[in-house]
């Protein structure tokens, strides 16, 4: 089993009913529910916290030291009080529409799983390059994608095995810094990049798995397809290319 499928295995066992939701936040430690002034003291196994506002996400990062924790819906701003939870090894962030960085982070140095879905205000991976991740997940929005200034910082993460973008997009530099991640063995990328940046990767890293070669290849068979079966059905060539 993949390292990815592991850690989503374990975050997925928190799940939340009605007895749990205080106002409006909800925090499960290891399947039971707590509101902030009831948080039990030292270490869990998992966490999920939900609608936190800064100073509850704070509040939370100071008397709790889970090992995995999924924030959804995080309004805080400022992320630095991550770094109080050392014990991490898996953190996963869905729709925090606040966070513009990553900062706290760096500070997780047992830190191996790292999903990023929809927080899409966050530009710069910095604070990622020095962890011991091993598998990153990244993702933007449904309808809105998430803009990143460079991939350059991945390229100095030295035991990253797994690596998905889901709907990213990349201002400077391309796909080119993924070549230069040598643990990596997993990579699922998303359609819309040039043509040429999947080639040059491919060509130097035939090693990986996943989705790497050029997709418009993939969509010409497609079409072709499609045609074959337009001409079946109606005995002439298609009025659509």
């Amino acid at each position: 089993m993949r390292l990815s499928h592991r850690f989503r295995r374990e975050l997925n066992k928190c799940h939340v009913n009605a007895s749990m939701i205080h106002g409006n936040y909800v925090i499960v430690l290891d399947g039971i529910g707590y509101s902030l002034d009831q948080l039990p003291k030292g270490k869990v196994r998992t966490c999920y916290a939900a609608g936190l506002q800064q100073t509850q996400f704070e509040q939370l990062c100071a008397n709790v030291s889970p090992r995995l924790i999924e924030f959804k819906n995080l309004l805080a701003h400022d992320f630095s009080a991550i770094a109080q939870m050392e014990n991490l090894i898996g953190l996963s962030l869905l729709h925090c529409p606040k966070l513009t960085q990553l900062n706290g982070v760096e500070r997780l140095s047992n830190l191996e799983y790292c999903s990023l879905n929809t927080c899409v205000k966050l530009r710069e991976l910095d604070h990622l390059a020095d962890l011991p991740i091993r598998h990153l997940r990244i993702a933007g929005g449904m309808s809105k994608p998430l803009w990143l200034e460079t991939l350059l910082p991945l390229s100095k993460m030295h035991q990253l095995e797994e690596l998905g973008f889901a709907n990213v997009k990349i201002r400077s530099d391309g796909l080119a810094p993924l070549a230069k991640i040598v643990s990596l063995k997993h990579l699922s990328l998303p359609s819309f990049y040039p043509k040429e940046e999947y080639e040059a990767l491919h060509r130097q890293r035939t090693d990986l798995t996943g989705n790497v070669a050029p997709f418009p290849q993939r969509r010409n068979t497609f079409l072709k397809r499609l045609h074959l079966c337009y001409e079946k059905l109606i005995g002439r060539a298609p009025p659509f290319t």
